[in-house]
Order: structure tokens, then sequence, then C-alpha cells
């Protein structure tokens, strides 16, 4: 509790003080309408996602001959609305130096947009034109993320910004979490639901509209004068540092924008966006969905909440199905065994990339707590070290790993470097010297840790058949994309614990950095625990797949009989490396 009063502080802290950038009361005022902006993305991001995952029973209700092709267009109507309001909104922004008009417009069209959402059913023509409607009209508050990133940007100072941009993902991520996790309660309503007030129809779906319409509400009412309040503090503090910079209203004017990082910032954000919308319609209209085939025959839709429980319950089975029986390429203990085995690989994924996600997000302000002196050009070498170290033992690693008839000493070897890594991450600042450079050595045992990737993925290739790689690969970048949201996510939480944090029995220090190298380290154990032989069972099913039918009995004939196509694999290592190499150009 402690912690989390803190953290809910308005109270000025002296370095703040000494900046001589505002008043205590214009602190508290600009904190309060920071956390105004936390709600809202929690709040927008829970009503987005209660809506979406129940947008296709809702739609089949509406109209039963309606088919996915009309769901994608519902899925797609926000962005459209999002890519041609947003320019028109950014610049009205900018032209009245004020972000309060601009979002409470978008909130009236998001409260407008549900409204309508959850009177649909009691139109009777059109429906499902009018369901696209409501989305196009809810769509407008899509833009009110624009407006308040920019905000919070020119909101906070330079070392504010990282701790509340971190904040910010945190409450759009919990919002999609809770939004997920609520709507199988809104499906026992039932489709029948009740009447309120006499002309009010509340079920499982116009619930979902009324819901967002409450939200909405409380939204706007936070943004009205009494609560929030505007203060652009970067401003003033470009114009503390740089005389030449000519201040006009909430602007400034200076003439040293950077382009092209900028540019490539936007390129790729769009291509994340691109993939997110991409999986984010792929996984409702394959996955989620098909609950609602059984419906036509039963009469009945079945819940996008039970839908969802299906596919976990099938995702966590360990039972062989009849037609993996058939093939005759293991028993069902062995089939159970290797996928407990791709499971613990899942976790392995997961682990390196909420590492790497975790300790990124801070390695700038631990190097400079360790040396104020260090410069920016000593983080580079930081980040880099990782993929140099990655660079140099992947081959040989791989090389070692062929040679081995299992992949567990390999993944022991870089699991003990991932901990000592940690370790030797969380206890830099019991070290008097050197501090720096000890930080660099950590960042490079984690680099040999993370040729693992190498391993297990090439693991992931041999240990399943052709029917089951695609799905098993992809659940395996899932897990890494998990890790790499969860480590965001969970940063600032340990910033809770300030740069004093507390003293563990005596022993050592730990605060906001070294409380993240303790919890990798703790997470890399329980890694090493499962590649033990009692639970990690290497099982190399793709051999005995290519075998069948072949008049073989060694796996180096196989090997032998494959004839491998280099073009494309060529053409997908150079992709990769192009990807990685805009993703760590980024990054640094």
């Amino acid at each position: 509790m402690g912690l989390l009063r803190k953290w809910w502080s308005l109270d000025q802290s002296e370095s703040d003080r000494t900046l001589g950038l505002e008043t205590s009361e214009q602190y508290k005022e600009r904190w309060i309408s920071i956390r105004v902006f936390y709600c809202m993305g929690f709040l927008l991001y829970f009503a987005f996602n209660v809506v979406v995952t129940g947008l296709w029973p809702y739609l089949k209700t509406l109209d039963p001959e309606a088919n996915k092709t009309f769901l994608t267009y519902l899925f797609a109507m926000p962005s459209v609305m999002q890519l041609v309001f947003s320019p028109l909104f950014g610049w009205w922004t900018n032209r009245i130096s004020s972000t309060r008009i601009p979002i409470a417009v978008s909130l009236v069209a998001f409260i407008a947009g549900h409204v309508l959402y959850a009177a649909v059913e009691d139109i009777p023509v059109y429906r499902k034109e009018i369901l696209l409607l409501s989305r196009a009209v809810a769509g407008l508050a899509t833009i009110t993320s624009t407006i308040y990133r920019a905000y919070i940007s020119s909101a906070t100072t330079v070392a504010e910004r990282t701790m509340t941009v971190s904040n910010m993902n945190l409450a759009h991520t919990l919002g999609l979490l809770a939004g997920s996790a609520f709507q199988p309660f809104l499906s026992l309503l039932g489709k029948d639901g009740y009447c309120l007030f006499g002309f009010i129809r509340i079920n499982m779906f116009s619930s979902v509209g009324w819901i967002g319409v409450a939200l909405g509400s409380i939204v706007l009412a936070m943004m009205m004068p009494c609560v929030f309040k505007e203060h652009h503090i970067a401003v003033k503090e470009i114009a503390l540092k740089n005389s030449d910079a000519v201040m006009n209203g909430s602007r400034i004017s200076d003439d040293r924008l950077r382009y092209h990082p900028i540019g490539l910032m936007l390129m790729v954000f769009a291509l994340v966006m691109f993939s997110y919308k991409a999986v984010q319609s792929w996984t409702f209209v394959n996955y989620g969905l098909n609950s609602c085939r059984c419906g036509t025959k039963r009469k009945k839709i079945t819940t996008i909440g039970r839908g969802a429980m299906d596919v976990v319950t099938k995702f966590f089975s360990l039972k062989q199905s009849e037609a993996d029986r058939a093939l005759g390429l293991e028993t069902a203990s062995e089939y159970r065994e290797r996928w407990i085995s791709i499971r613990v690989m899942y976790y392995t994924g997961f682990l390196v990339y909420v590492a790497f996600g975790i300790i990124t997000t801070s390695a700038w302000p631990y190097l400079r707590s360790l040396d104020p002196d260090a410069e920016k050009a000593f983080l580079t070498y930081v980040f880099a070290i990782q993929s140099v170290v990655q660079l140099v033992f992947s081959p040989i690693f791989g090389w070692w790993n062929n040679k081995l008839p299992s992949v567990r000493k390999p993944m022991l070897f870089f699991l003990v470097a991932y901990v000592a890594g940690q370790i030797l991450y969380a206890l830099i600042e019991e070290i008097d010297a050197y501090e720096k450079y000890m930080l660099l050595i950590s960042r490079g045992l984690f680099g040999i840790a993370s040729v693992s990737c190498t391993i297990y993925r090439a693991y992931m290739s041999s240990a399943t058949t052709v029917a089951e790689r695609t799905k098993a690969m992809s659940f395996l970048s899932l897990a890494q994309t998990c890790g790499l949201l969860a480590g965001s996510a969970v940063h600032p939480l340990f910033s809770l614990l300030g740069e004093d944090g507390f003293s563990f029995i005596g022993l050592f220090r730990v605060n906001m950095y070294t409380a993240v190298g303790w919890f990798c380290a703790v997470l890399g154990c329980v890694n090493l625990i499962l590649m033990m032989p009692f639970v990690f069972k290497d099982q190399q099913i793709a051999l005995k797949e290519a075998m069948n039918g072949q008049d073989v009995t060694a796996t180096k004939d196989v090997w032998k009989s494959m004839e491998l196509k280099y073009l494309p694999i060529t053409l997908m290592v150079a992709a990769f490396a192009l990807l990685m190499f805009v993703y760590s150009a980024i990054q640094t």
C-alpha cells in the first residue's frame, strides 16, 4: 500500500521543484490530467475489446445471412475512420493549442455510436448496415489515442516521459485483458435478456453497447475543466534548454526536427498495427467465431466465451487424437511427453523475450544511476553487445547442437548464462568499480542466452509433424510477443519501488532497477527446473515422419535424400535479417 500511495502521490519532489518550471499546484494539476488519460486509455480499450469479442455473434443475430466478408468491414471501419480523421483532428488540435475540445467531440461520437450499437435490434430494417454505421461513428473515438499520446509527450519532462508512456501502455493492456475477461459474464444475460424501464432492451449483445455508453460518459466527465487542466511542460523545458527556440502558445518553433527517424518510426508503427489488425481479424474469424457454426445446426448461437474456453481447453489438452494415433509414429505416452516438452519451449521463448522487453525499457536510467557521466554512445554498446554475442555464438552452438542427440545440454548452458547475467545485472550496484562495464558483461551473458532462440526454433521444427508445425510455430511467436508485452507492462510496477528501494535481509538492495534482474533470474530458475529430464524429454518426431514409407534406417540417409531449396531459404534469412536490422535500429 505504501508503494501504491507513492505512485499516486501528487507531491512535487525536490528535484522537480528545483527545475523551476512549475509550481506545486501546477504539478498536481498536470499529474491529475495525465492520470485522466490513464483512465481514458483503460476504459476505451476495455470498451473496444468487449465489443470486438461479441461482434460476430451479434451480426449473425441481426442478419443470419451475413457472411464473414461483412464482418471484415465491421473490423476495418474504425481503422478507416481513424485514417481519414486523424490528420484532420491533429491539425485541429495544433490549431487551437488544446486537446480538450477534440477529445470531447470524439467521445460524444463514441457514446452516440454505442447507443446506436445497443439499439440496432429494435430497428426493423437495414440492421447490419446500421451496425456498420455504429462502428464508424464509434470509430471516431480511436482518434483520441493519437491526441492523448501527443499530449503526454508535451505534458511530461524528458525524465518523466518513458515511465509515463509505459504506464499508458500498461493501462491499454489491462483494458484489453479486462475487456476479454468481462465478455463471458455478459453472455450470462442470454439472447433474450430483459427490458429496462419498459423500452431499453438489455441482453448479452446490447449490454455491450450500454457499457460503452457508460464508460464514454465517465471519460467525458473527466475531461471537464474542473478535472482536466492542460499543462505543456515539455515546451517550457525545451525553451529553457534552447535559447534559440521560440515559444508559440503550447507549441514551439524549432527547425531541428529529425525527419528520417520520425518517418522510420511511422512506417514501423504502421507495420505493427497492420500485423495486429490482421491477427485480430483472423483470430476472431477463424477461432472464437467457430463456435457460431454450431448455432445453425442447433438453432442457437454459442457465445464467444464458450468458444474461447474450447480453444483454451484444446490448446492445453495432451490427449492424442485419432488422426495422430493412426499415423503410428508414437504412442499416447510419447505424444504427451512431446507436447509437454514443446510447451516448455513456449515458456523459454516467453522468458527470453520478457527479459528483453523489461530490461530494454530501463537500461538507460539504470546506466545513468550507475555512472552519471555515461553517454548515450555507451548505451548503444549495451544494446549491441547482445546481438554481437549472438552473431558470434549462434553458428558455434548450432554446430554443437547438431553433434548432440538432445538439445537439453545447450539449453541448460544458455539458461545458466541467462540466470548468471540477470544476477550480475541485479548486483552491479553492490560493486564499487567498473559498474558500466559490469552492465555490459551482464548484457553479454544475456546475449549468450539469446542464442537459445536459434536452438528452440530448430527443436520446434524437429519435434512437430508437418501438419503441426505451422500451429506450433505460431504459438511460439505468440509466446514471444506476450513476453515483450509482459515485459513492457510489468516494468512500471517495479518503478513503484523507486531508486532507493529496500534492503533484502541485509544482503543486497532491491530497487526499481535491480528488482528487474531478480525477477528474471527467478523465471530463469523455473525454466532450469522445466528442462530437467523428468519434465523435458527430447522427441524427434519429424525424423520418424520423414523415414515413414522410405526404405531407410539411418537419419543421415533421410537428410541426404531430401533436396533443400536454397533460394527461398536465402530469401527468408535475408528478410528476417532486414526485419531485425530495422527493429534493432529503432530500439537503439
